[in-house]
């Protein structure tokens, strides 16, 4: 499989000569020897007292709460469905937060049509019934990576960044909340994916080299590899911390490339959350911990999604394989080397939660 033109300037680059040998970069080093971002490593270095995380490992978090950070686009109906279904889910909901990137104004609290985007109910609720707060945060362009800015009084260090289409029942949501108490700067979430080097790598030019990846997101692929590297932050617990690591931290040029391409803010993020806390763990790595949701809500979420697709499959062409290319741009702002840890597919949440 050959990378597209656009993309071989950027994937071919020269190769490191060692003995007289032609290395390329792959990803079967030991994850702990593996080179980390110097930008990112730097950045750590500067806020290491706000990001303990960056040199040693986290105990358990005693957070109580989580931020419901909702991305949405063009979609009122089922940004609608997602706020009620997820005011139901209790206290532990401290508030939800929409990322609103529709050039459009969004909802308004003064508005009588908007009162249900606000969950304002025309008839009134008992005192014990808790309703969370929301608030939409506006952005001046539709990038990808609104859904991961920082976010200006923010009432938890837990935040669950989930879509409009994703409807995850309060029972499991509770639960990986708890795998996420337990292991508080891993990313945890419902959704396993997996990258692997392709056999056959694009032809570069002589003297040059390139590590090329494939995106593997399949659940019959996923089962017959036996293994996951990473879980999609479209509903996906993380540290707050991230936010601001994302947005002032994480290399410019992948940034750019998630605006430019509409396309794998995720894998960015899931890049960024494994180089940072494989720095100096005396543990080793913290891989993504995947929680794995009922059979029933794994069959209603696929009927449900039929005909329908994600907010960034539906503005590209050649979804998965542009992610594919995503992994293989990436390393080169780590050195070559894929920061992703992967492990054997099974319901990772610890055993030991927080409750």
């Amino acid at each position: 499989m050959r990378a597209p033109a656009s993309l071989l300037h950027h994937l071919c680059r020269p190769a490191i000569v060692d003995g007289g040998e032609l290395t390329r970069a792959t990803d079967t080093q030991s994850p702990l020897d593996l080179p980390f971002s110097p930008e990112l490593a730097r950045w750590q270095e500067r806020h290491s007292s706000s990001f303990p995380f960056a040199s040693q490992p986290a105990g358990p978090s005693p957070a109580q709460n989580f931020t419901v950070v909702l991305n949405t686009f063009k979609r009122r109906k089922l940004l609608l469905r997602a706020l009620s279904h997820y005011a139901t889910c209790g206290p532990q909901v401290a508030s939800i937060r929409v990322v609103w990137s529709e050039q459009a104004p969004a909802p308004q609290v003064g508005n009588p049509d908007d009162r249900p985007f606000f969950l304002q109910s025309r008839q009134p609720r008992p005192r014990d019934v808790h309703v969370p707060v929301v608030s939409y945060d506006t952005y001046p362009t539709t990038s990808l990576n609104n859904r991961f800015e920082p976010l200006a009084g923010l009432l938890s260090e837990a935040v669950f960044s989930v879509d409009d289409d994703m409807v995850i029942p309060c029972a499991t949501l509770r639960d990986a909340f708890a795998a996420w108490r337990a292991a508080p700067y891993a990313l945890v979430g419902f959704y396993p994916r997996v990258h692997e080097p392709l056999r056959v790598p694009p032809r570069c030019k002589a003297g040059q080299a390139v590590a090329r990846y494939r995106y593997i997101s399949a659940e019959p692929a996923l089962w017959v590899r036996g293994k996951y590297s990473l879980v999609l932050t479209k509903a996906a617990f993380l540290h707050s911390a991230y936010l601001e690591m994302y947005t002032h931290a994480m290399p410019r040029g992948i940034r750019e490339h998630v605006s430019r391409h509409r396309e794998c803010e995720d894998i960015a993020m899931a890049f960024l959350v494994a180089n940072a806390t494989r720095r100096g763990h005396s543990r080793g790595v913290v891989p993504s911990v995947w929680v794995r949701p009922p059979v029933a809500f794994w069959l209603g979420a696929k009927v449900d999604g039929v005909g329908r697709k994600g907010i960034s499959a539906g503005q590209v062409k050649d979804h998965h394989s542009q992610r594919g290319d995503c992994v293989s741009y990436f390393t080169r702002f780590y050195d070559d080397a894929v920061p992703l840890v992967t492990v054997p597919l099974r319901n990772s949440a610890p055993r030991a939660m927080v409750r």
